[in-house]
């Protein structure tokens, strides 16, 4: 970098910050990243030599890209404005330009199309309740471990062991994918074939907020007196503790067709 462009550059950081402004070499020409605005950059390609050069051409864009008619007129005022040469300092001036006469054009605050990687962080920030049923869950270790999975990817809801066995499992769709990945491949991996059934049953998507504050195991088994299995759930009580928690409705959907 000469001594002319150096002096240039350090009045753009002198504007917009030491940050904000970088030069650096572009193959055989000067490649001067200025931010610009908020999420605008500025991204401006100087010839050989430049500014003691003569038949150079002075280029402009803008990141992220802009519609077709601040396009035009950018590379329009590069076209006719810029006259590169004679030692003539041109990058200071043209992004005064872009500052003062092309960005008012623009939205003032960029709505430009999310990129892939900003709806996928979007989505996974909305909230969903998987519920899920079991033709039974007894091993208490395995009890454990799933409660203490869901909770360590950040999930929250209950776990209802027994004949049968209920699970809501809330969280973003990635977490929860995650979970049910772990259980089936990891936690179940030792449980025999015939006890392996986990029915993925209603879905509630979105959901705008979490019913339960945690993730922890709920004993809720009929009484001694009723039937002769220790571990069958009292599905009356499951009801009742849906219902104190607002989420009554999933109790149809859980059972239908199951039980």
């Amino acid at each position: 970098m000469n001594d002319a462009l150096a002096e240039e550059i350090a009045s753009l950081q002198a504007v917009y910050g030491d940050d904000a402004c970088v030069c650096e070499p572009y193959m055989s020409q000067m490649l001067v990243t200025l931010n610009i605005a908020p999420q605008r950059q500025l991204r401006i390609t100087l010839p050989e030599g430049y500014p003691d050069c003569e038949d150079g051409k002075v280029t402009a864009r803008m990141l992220p890209p802009v519609g077709a008619q601040a396009t035009s007129r950018l590379a329009e005022y590069c076209d006719n404005e810029v006259m590169c040469g004679g030692g003539e300092a041109v990058v200071f001036p043209l992004a005064s330009w872009v500052e003062g006469e092309l960005l008012p054009t623009l939205e003032e605050t960029p709505k430009q199309a999310k990129s892939e990687e900003q709806e996928e962080e979007l989505g996974e920030q909305v909230l969903q309740r998987q519920w899920l049923w079991f033709i039974g869950f007894y091993t208490k270790s395995i009890r454990k471990a799933f409660c203490e999975t869901a909770a360590s990817l950040g999930c929250t809801g209950f776990l209802m062991p027994g004949k049968p066995a209920v699970a809501a499992v809330e969280g973003t769709s990635k977490q929860i994918a995650e979970f049910i990945r772990i259980t089936r491949t990891e936690l179940f991996a030792s449980v025999a074939p015939a006890s392996r059934k986990m029915t993925l049953s209603l879905l509630d998507d979105p959901i705008t907020n979490r019913a339960f504050t945690g993730f922890d195991e709920v004993d809720i088994t009929a009484a001694p007196a009723t039937h002769k299995r220790k571990d069958m759930a009292d599905l009356g009580g499951l009801q009742t503790f849906l219902e104190s928690h607002g989420v009554a409705h999933a109790f149809a959907h859980i059972f239908q067709g199951c039980v």
